[in-house]
């Protein structure tokens, strides 16, 4: 019992909010997506979006390289290293992958990836703070 209450005691601490580090570059030779120098979100799209087969097929490239990511992503998550750390981590696969970090920029985001850390259920920015 008294274990259970220690482990109570450490999810009651006060959240803190960790450093943020600068926002990482992304190579010119990247396309970027039209929303990149808005902190504007892009509005969401009322009709359906019909697909040729280069279309189709550039969207199973870029599904197949975001299911790497999220899988490589979650190897990373261990007690102690940082969303910072996962951060460089995923914004140098995806750019090694010749591609751009989808979060980077929308509506003003300023990583490349979203995380949630310990007791936050929201999604945050990557920092400093490390997992626990």
């Amino acid at each position: 019992q008294e274990k259970l209450v220690e482990e109570s005691r450490r999810w009651h601490l006060k959240l803190q909010q960790g450093k943020v580090s600068p926002q990482l570059p992304v190579p010119k030779h990247i396309p970027r997506p039209p929303y990149v120098g808005s902190s504007k979100a892009p509005p969401f799209l009322d009709q359906f979006q019909i697909q040729d087969a280069e279309g189709i097929e550039r969207m199973r490239i870029s599904g197949k390289l975001a299911a790497r990511v999220r899988d490589y992503a979650g190897t990373l998550v261990k007690p102690g290293v940082t969303t910072d750390e996962i951060d460089k981590e995923v914004h140098k696969m995806i750019i090694d992958a010749g591609a751009y970090p989808s979060p980077l920029s929308y509506g003003g985001f300023p990583k490349s990836v979203c995380t949630s850390v310990n007791e936050c259920i929201c999604h945050g920015i990557p920092n400093s703070r490390p997992l626990q």
